[in-house]
């Protein structure tokens, strides 16, 4: 393995370090309540979830749901794996456009960030959108 899939590695297992410990316990919001009862019964004209509908999300929290046990449980750890899958594309996006070692300093920045650390296990789609824009960038 390279030196920076090495990297990318600690990278993500780091991020899933600091969100674990603090699981939520509750949905937080009316968007958390609308993707678990997507995740429990998928209409969108119910607002379950809301509008665009989210349909590979939700399939994906449904497939983790049968590990979890939970919705909650589900869509936490999926935003938590989106977080992390996000920090590694930003890395990417920057090594690309400004160097190797700029990259680390970026990608170790974005995994500080108080937006990552507070919404890092919120059971809503707000890390799907860090990971996303990043690898849509690179083409």
């Amino acid at each position: 393995m390279s030196v920076s899939g090495v990297v990318a590695l600690c990278t993500r297992a780091r991020l899933l370090a600091f969100h674990l410990p603090y699981f939520p316990q509750s949905l937080e919001d009316l968007d958390s309540v609308n993707f678990a009862l997507g995740v429990r019964d998928y209409d969108v004209g119910q607002h379950q979830p809301h509008p665009p509908g989210y349909p590979v999300y939700i399939l994906i929290a449904k497939g983790l749901r049968v590990f979890t046990g939970s919705e909650l449980s589900a869509l936490s750890l999926l935003s938590m794996l989106a977080g992390a899958i996000g920090v590694v594309a930003m890395a990417a996006l920057a090594r690309r456009v400004i160097g190797a070692e700029p990259a680390l300093w970026a990608a170790l920045m974005a995994m500080t960030s108080p937006l990552y650390l507070v919404h890092g296990g919120a059971a809503a789609e707000r890390h799907g959108e860090a990971w996303r824009r990043p690898w849509a960038s690179r083409c």
